[in-house]
């Protein structure tokens, strides 16, 4: 059912720098915004943080693992921003799971990025040279048969914590982790739970992949959000953004949280679209909620 907002707010998309001159389609949020201007809410694209924009209400959408100090500066200006609280989604800072090379562990282990999605946003938006930079040694970690993560299929996963090389654990760059998957004997499972605001859907990829990903996957369903995913969002100040998570034995296991969620190719999806729309009417609520909560 759709909000009929009576204030038509000006909604304000705080981007990097580096996405002025990008195609913003490849971020779910672009595709949320349509909804509100269907309603006949503005919807405000900023660039950097030069010019400040005024609105009722901003979404801050840099896509890095830590954010730079600036846009957090910017955030702080509007009288309500979503996700000006999360600065730092690194695995290192979100993840329950990690583990250190003494640690007394005797399952399963994955091996991953530190930074958000393999650290593809650090390459693209950290400037030429810091991309030059990373891209030189990973040619040169290839050279030497050292481990290299350069997108999520590459994440490694050994039987056990002793057959780890051990240079991993010194590297910035990378994390290793317990592999708690959920299983059911023939397929993995991860559930994704999509919010803005009070809207909060959820949906699973079942993939036959242990490294379950949007691109293979052989399924994708509706299922229920776990209380206990929406208890980790308040605890991480997540207001906007795309949590993966497993139910492993019982176990709540958060795998990844993403702030600039991707939209994939999934454009037209009835079951996606009408998430999306959720999380469109989840923005007005949390607007609504957010002002009557300050009088």
């Amino acid at each position: 059912m759709s909000i009929q907002h009576k204030k038509k707010l000006r909604i304000a998309i705080l981007f990097h720098e580096k996405d002025r001159h990008r195609d913003l389609g490849r971020y779910d949020i672009v595709h949320v915004a349509k909804y509100w201007l269907d309603d006949g809410h503005e919807v405000i694209n900023v660039f950097g943080t030069n010019t400040y924009v005024p609105a009722d209400i901003a979404i801050l959408h840099v896509d890095l693992s830590v954010v730079p100090q600036p846009y957090l500066d910017l955030a702080a200006r509007y009288p309500m921003c979503l996700n000006k609280h999360v600065s730092d989604i690194r695995k290192c800072v979100i993840s329950e799971q990690l583990l250190t090379r003494d640690d007394d562990y005797q399952g399963s282990v994955i091996v991953k990025s530190n930074d958000n999605s393999a650290g593809v946003p650090e390459r693209v938006n950290n400037g030429w040279w810091s991309g030059a930079h990373l891209g030189i040694k990973q040619i040169f970690r290839k050279l030497r048969q050292q481990t290299v993560i350069s997108r999520q299929r590459d994440y490694q996963i050994f039987d056990s914590l002793s057959q780890v090389p051990a240079r991993i654990f010194t590297r910035r760059d990378l994390v290793v982790e317990k592999f708690l998957p959920e299983f059911d004997g023939k397929f993995y499972h991860v559930r994704c739970c999509v919010f803005l605001g009070n809207g909060v859907p959820c949906q699973m990829m079942v993939s036959p992949n242990p490294v379950v990903s949007m691109s293979n996957s052989i399924s994708l369903t509706e299922c229920e959000v776990h209380p206990e995913i929406l208890a980790r969002q308040q605890q991480l100040r997540f207001d906007y953004g795309k949590f993966d998570y497993v139910i492993h034995d019982g176990e709540v296991i958060l795998l990844d949280a993403n702030k600039t969620t991707g939209s994939g190719d999934l454009i037209g999806n009835p079951m996606i679209e009408r998430f999306r729309k959720l999380r469109a009417d989840g923005l007005l609520d949390y607007y609504d909620k957010t002002l009557s909560e300050k009088k």
